[in-house]
């Protein structure tokens, strides 16, 4: 993963809630917390742009097990996208993590579009 490239796995949901996006947040956090050991660089952010909450999954494709539990916790809100820079800023910050030997999860509020 480097900042200048669009990660190779990105899946971005819209949740009408804080609450909701945090629950599924929490949900993508217990499988990849479940399945470390896969040998795949993920991070998963629980944010907020423009006061409209998403889960966002970035990095490695994960291995198909794990997509498909993956693709199924972030069901609960609707597939999205969201603006180039706002995805560099989160990559950045993973490679930043993993780098410090830190967790692969954030929460962010990012204020701009």
């Amino acid at each position: 993963m480097d900042e200048e490239r669009t990660p190779a796995y990105l899946k971005v949901a819209r949740f009408g809630s804080v609450e909701a996006m945090q629950a599924a947040s929490a949900e993508v956090v217990a499988l990849l917390h479940a399945h470390i050991g896969d040998g795949r660089n993920l991070s998963s952010y629980g944010i907020e742009v423009d006061r409209v909450p998403y889960v966002v999954v970035l990095g490695e494709r994960p291995k198909i097990v794990l997509e498909g539990k993956l693709a199924a916790a972030l069901a609960a809100g609707t597939p999205d996208s969201l603006p180039p820079n706002v995805v560099a800023r989160l990559m950045g910050s993973a490679i930043k993590c993993m780098r410090e030997g830190r967790g692969f999860t954030n929460n962010t509020n990012l204020g701009g579009r």
